[in-house]
C-alpha cells in the first residue's frame, strides 16, 4: 500500500500491488472453444464501513470473507443465470442478506461485480469485462465512479480528458491510448487525485474510484488488470 499527499489529503492508493494477482494471461473471450462452459468472474467489495462479506451463487459459497478494497483474480464458474446473495460473513442460516442480485454469466465471457453502498443500500454493480489486447504500444483503459458522496468525477491523463463527469454508479467505455505517457489524474471539483502511470505494457485496465467523500482519509482508487 502507498500513500500519496493529494489535494484532498493524504488519500490510499490501494491495487497497484493487489490487481498483479490478474496480471497473467488469460484467453480472450470464446478462446475456450464450444466445450468450455466456464465463465469468468472477479468481485471486489468497495462498500465502506461493511465488514467482509460471503458472497454466494445460489446456494455455492463463491467467496468467503472478502474484505474491502482487495479484488479477487478472476475465478471460473459454470456458465448460467444466478442469483447472487451478498451476505456479512458467517454462517449463511444466520445473517439476513445484505442484497441479493439476479445475474448471468455466459461461458467464456468476463465479468467484475462490484460491491457498493448506494442510498438505496448495499448493492451490486455489474461489470461487462472486454479483455481484448490493444495493439503494440498501445493501453485500453476504462472509469468507474463509486465513491460515495462524490461530484461527479472527471479522468485526464496528461492534457487529455478520457472521461469528463462520471456520475455516481456508472461505468464509461474502454479507450485506447498510447501506453507511455504520464500519471492519471481524477478531479470533481476543486479535488483531485493522482495515480502513478502502470507499467507501459499493452494491457487492459478499469480504474475504479471508491470510498465515502465525506471522509478523504478513506478515498482511494483501484487499478485493475483487465488483461
Amino acid at each position: 500500500m502507498r500513500k500519496l499527499r493529494l489535494a484532498w489529503t493524504l488519500l490510499l492508493l490501494i491495487g497497484l500491488v493487489a490487481p498483479l494477482l490478474a496480471l497473467e494471461d488469460i484467453p480472450p473471450a470464446g478462446a475456450g472453444g464450444p466445450t468450455d462452459l466456464r465463465g469468468y468472474v472477479r468481485l471486489v467489495h468497495l462498500a465502506p464501513g461493511v465488514p467482509p462479506v460471503d458472497v454466494y451463487l445460489g446456494d455455492l459459497l463463491f467467496r468467503r470473507a472478502l474484505p474491502y478494497a482487495q479484488p479477487t483474480p478472476y475465478l471460473t464458474v459454470m456458465g448460467r443465470s444466478y442469483n447472487m446473495a451478498v451476505r456479512p460473513s458467517g454462517p449463511a442460516s444466520t445473517p439476513t442478506p445484505l442484497t441479493v442480485s439476479p445475474v448471468r454469466i455466459y461461458p467464456q465471457f468476463y465479468y467484475t461485480y462490484l460491491i457498493v453502498d448506494t442510498p438505496q443500500g448495499v448493492q451490486v454493480i455489474t461489470l461487462y469485462d472486454d479483455p481484448g489486447l490493444p495493439s503494440s504500444g498501445k493501453t485500453r483503459v476504462r472509469f468507474v465512479n463509486v465513491m460515495r458522496y462524490a461530484p461527479p468525477l472527471s479522468l485526464s491523463r496528461g492534457d487529455n480528458v478520457l472521461v469528463r463527469d462520471l456520475p455516481f454508479g456508472q461505468v464509461s467505455n474502454y479507450q485506447t491510448i498510447p501506453a507511455s505517457g504520464g500519471e492519471y489524474t481524477i478531479m470533481g471539483g476543486a479535488r483531485v487525485l493522482r495515480i502513478p502511470s502502470p507499467p507501459n505494457r499493452a494491457r487492459v485496465y478499469t480504474i475504479v474510484t471508491y470510498g465515502d467523500a465525506r471522509t478523504p482519509s478513506q478515498v482511494g482508487a483501484l487499478v485493475l488488470v483487465d488483461r
